[in-house]
């Protein structure tokens, strides 16, 4: 069996900015403050294609750019994220952004990336930032 190499991406501060000049982030808990007992940042859920500690690792780390960050390991092929439902409004342009930093990501996969649930929707994929962060932006009008 080919083993994958596995894959880290790290999410801190995911800012989202309706009709972008109002600046408002929609977001709860953005910046990953607040962390229950269990390990799960406040607001947010895992969502992965295929389930399983052998599959995907979700985690809250403390080593983001500001603070802790979000991270998500996929040992073998899948479609795995920290989400957030957010609520917003027609016809309004939104930006969503985050910090991130990629690892040994095969480019078989669309790499780390922002995106929309249900549409496709994606920003630019990263596969490797060479122990960097770097911002991913998303901007489109709902």
């Amino acid at each position: 069996m080919r083993r994958l190499l596995p894959f880290f991406l790290l999410l801190l501060l995911l800012l989202p900015s309706p009709a972008l000049a109002e600046g408002e982030n929609l977001l709860v808990n953005g910046s990953v403050d607040d962390v229950s007992a269990a390990g799960f940042p406040t607001g947010w859920e895992q969502d992965m294609w295929f389930t399983g500690e052998d599959v995907s690792l979700l985690s809250v780390e403390g080593d983001g750019v500001e603070g802790s960050c979000l991270r998500v390991e996929n040992i073998s092929i899948n479609d795995a994220r920290w989400a957030q439902v957010v609520e917003v409004k027609p016809n309004t342009l939104y930006r969503f952004s985050a910090m991130v930093r990629a690892e040994e990501i095969g480019l078989e996969g669309y790499g780390a990336n922002l995106s929309i649930g249900g549409v496709n929707v994606y920003s630019e994929m990263l596969y490797d930032t060479d122990g960097d962060w770097v911002e991913l932006t998303l901007t489109g009008r709902t």
